[in-house]
């Protein structure tokens, strides 16, 4: 029976920088599932079905695991899917925690962090696919040295509330020229995550460096998160969003929420996911299992949505944005303080 909940978050602003350096020792006794052939995965396969169960943790929206898990357990039904949604850096920790404490918690991480995630090849928290689609060359490619994989790559979306802007903005630069967006009527994230500092770095690749401070003369409303702006966007508390992520539009498409999302034209960026399973988890077995079932063409079609790419599709033009120099605390201290002088001070 699949269960699908929200983890609790918190604003991790203070964390942030600390957290770029910082990785806790993992600590488990479960065997590390092997497969190299046909043979060897069906064992793999048997032995999950005996596990009863798979967690993932996740940032893509509820929708997105309610439907995943759909499709898993349609083809694994002896196994019970359980996603909790939240987001990375949150969820980073509660990940160290587990594995240092040698705790039951998530199977497999699904995660926007390549800085955290590369930071696993000394900590040996993940464990590489061995599933019949990492064996593909294509696949294998999309290995990190950690064991995680490149899954998934979302740009970022303008959207707006259809009841309230009549002319749908189509370019970052014309939302912050429209004059009929006022006072906290654009809904943007806090820095909650490197990857919000990444993504606001890529916007100013695009769109010039005195991008941030275009975007604060429009006195934007700031919020934790996209789950949170999935909330207000709809509701009428904001006009417009800079920013949200495909999985969160398709929720808010899902409820007939007066919303329109389009990828911009002068900045269309990206966000790359990873995944991997870890080593501690409780079922070592059906977290093989589920990475293998996400690499396979109806878990990216899930996974990818309408928006969406798979890291393996050549013919997309979109690449997911660099987290260059994010691994710096300085750095991450530097943009955050920033931040907060513009849009909070």
């Amino acid at each position: 029976m699949r269960k699908i909940s929200t983890a609790l978050t918190a604003t991790l602003v203070v964390g942030l920088a600390a957290a770029a350096l910082t990785a806790c020792s993992s600590a488990s006794t479960s065997p590390t599932p092997s497969a190299t052939s046909t043979a060897s995965w069906s064992k793999v396969q048997s032995a999950a079905d005996k596990e009863k169960t798979v967690t993932l943790y996740g940032n893509k929206a509820a929708t997105v695991g309610n439907e995943l898990g759909l499709a898993f357990e349609a083809e694994y039904p002896d196994i019970d899917f359980n996603y909790v949604q939240g987001i990375s850096a949150t969820q980073e920790i509660q990940v160290d925690q587990e594995s240092a404490a040698g705790a039951k918690g998530a199977d497999v991480f699904l995660l926007t962090d390549p800085i955290y995630a590369d930071k696993q090849v000394s900590t040996g928290k993940f464990v590489s696919p061995v599933g019949p689609q990492a064996q593909n060359a294509q696949w294998a490619k999309q290995v990190g040295k950690s064991g995680y994989v490149n899954i998934s790559i979302d740009p970022y979306l303008l959207c707006y509330n259809t009841n309230l802007v009549k002319t749908s903005p189509t370019t970052v630069t014309a939302m912050l020229n429209d004059k009929s967006l006022g006072n906290q009527e654009i809904g943007i994230s806090d820095v909650i995550a490197l990857g919000t500092i990444a993504g606001y770095k890529a916007y100013q690749a695009k769109l010039g460096s005195s991008f941030l401070t275009k975007l604060a003369a429009t006195k934007p409303r700031v919020y934790a998160g996209f789950s949170v702006i999935a909330q207000a966007l709809p509701a009428g508390e904001i006009k417009a969003s800079l920013a949200i992520t495909p999985s969160y539009y398709e929720a808010m498409s899902a409820a007939k929420a007066p919303v329109k999302c389009t990828v911009p034209t002068d900045a269309p960026i990206g966000v790359g996911y990873q995944v991997a399973a870890l080593k501690n988890a409780k079922s070592p077995n059906a977290a093989q299992v589920l990475v293998n079932f996400m690499m396979t063409d109806k878990g990216q079609s899930i996974l990818n949505g309408t928006f969406g790419h798979s890291p393996i599709d050549t013919t997309s033009k979109l690449a997911a944005f660099s987290y260059k120099g994010l691994d710096d605390p300085a750095t991450v201290t530097a943009f955050t303080q920033n931040f907060d002088k513009l849009f909070k001070g």
